[in-house]
């Protein structure tokens, strides 16, 4: 069963206004029910400060990026190696970071949307829980694991593997699908494969056949994923 097919309904806005979507849009997104709420009016906080919004939570740390909290949503994540080392450079580390991706998703309650990984780094798209404060202990958690587990194989104990994570919340019908097509045509981009299907270490296969994918989205008007 794909993936999608699992996402509990919620709202729908305006898609009869989106031609990209088509019929097959309108008609999946009516079926999942895909969440935006109207966060993006309050992504502006002033800066070096902590702020709680009406439906979620601004933190701003000190040499950290933003993250903002919103239950129940779509987000995408993205995070690096440290330095861009290429630590997943073997399938075996990708499965290991698959592995306990998932794993970590089922134990924190984030519904997992779509994902890939890379030599140095990963993106992702979830559905918040209840809880979205519990999303630094999430990410946390695998990557203290797969970091612990891969200096214990090469024996550099202390080893920094992860950097930081970045993370955006979903903001209209639009961003959700340029989000997706950047996540799944990410190893095309970086020239891995040619085409998104032929890439193992993305569940690009699960979520929408080549057909139903092609020319549904764009992800030229994204500009604020980390490149790496």
């Amino acid at each position: 069963m794909p993936v999608l097919a699992r996402v509990v309904p919620v709202l729908v806005l305006v898609v009869d206004d989106n031609p990209k979507l088509g019929h097959f849009g309108v008609q999946r997104l009516q079926t999942l029910g895909i969440h935006y709420p109207e966060i993006w009016r309050f992504l502006t906080p002033l800066k070096g400060s902590t702020k709680m919004l009406k439906n979620g939570v601004y933190r701003e740390a000190k040499n950290n990026p933003p993250h903002l909290f919103v239950d129940d949503s779509l987000y995408m994540f993205t995070a690096s190696t440290y330095k861009q080392q290429p630590y997943l450079r073997t399938d075996e580390r990708k499965l290991d970071w698959i592995n306990a991706f998932l794993k970590a998703s089922e134990i924190y309650q984030w519904e997992v949307l779509a994902w890939v990984v890379l030599d140095n780094h990963y993106h992702t798209m979830l559905r918040s829980p209840k809880n979205t404060l519990n999303m630094d202990k999430f990410i946390g958690s695998y990557h203290k694991f797969t970091a612990r587990k891969w200096n214990r194989e090469d024996q550099l104990l202390g080893r920094k593997i992860w950097w930081n994570y970045w993370d955006t919340c979903i903001r209209s019908e639009n961003d959700y699908w340029a989000r997706l097509s950047y996540i799944f045509s990410n190893p095309v981009k970086h020239g891995l494969v040619d085409e998104p299907e032929d890439y193992l270490f993305s569940n690009y296969k699960d979520f929408l056949s080549a057909e139903t994918w092609a020319g549904l989205a764009s992800d030229g008007d994204i500009n604020d994923i980390p490149e790496f």
